[in-house]
């Protein structure tokens, strides 16, 4: 079975139908579905939507979190320390403006041997091009 980590742009672009990646992200996750994907989410990714859902949304946007949570991802992946050493290593290899919480998702995708991270982000692509699927309007 495929594994498909997203990157938080993508979760966001899901969660809002005005958002000009809301088409493009559905599809590429779509794709993935109909090959039988599982979609762990990542702490990192969990940890940055909630924190826009909690200062911009308010307990109604949370609570739709929480229910994507449980009914969308198939797990929930920590971040260890073989992730975090993976990571540190990503964004010390040519890759400076790779951020820490980027770099933990492509590591976890890595550790998690995923099939791909869909994300909208340039960078993430030249930092893992055999893991990234980088979605594009």
């Amino acid at each position: 079975m495929a594994v498909v980590l997203l990157d938080t742009n993508i979760v966001i672009s899901l969660l809002n139908t005005k958002d000009s990646m809301h088409g493009p992200a559905l599809s590429a996750v779509r794709e993935w579905e109909h090959q039988g994907a599982e979609f762990p989410l990542s702490v990192i990714v969990w940890s940055e939507v909630l924190s826009g859902a909690l200062r911009h949304r308010g307990k109604s946007a949370v609570q739709n979190l929480e229910g994507l949570k449980k009914g969308f991802f198939s797990a929930t992946i920590p971040v260890n320390l073989e992730i975090a050493n993976h990571a540190a290593k990503l964004r010390a290899a040519n890759h400076p403006g790779l951020k820490t919480p980027d770099a933990l998702i492509l590591a976890s995708g890595v550790d998690m041997s995923a099939d791909a991270v869909l994300t909208a982000d340039k960078r993430l692509e030249s930092a893992a091009p055999e893991l990234v699927q980088l979605v594009t309007c």
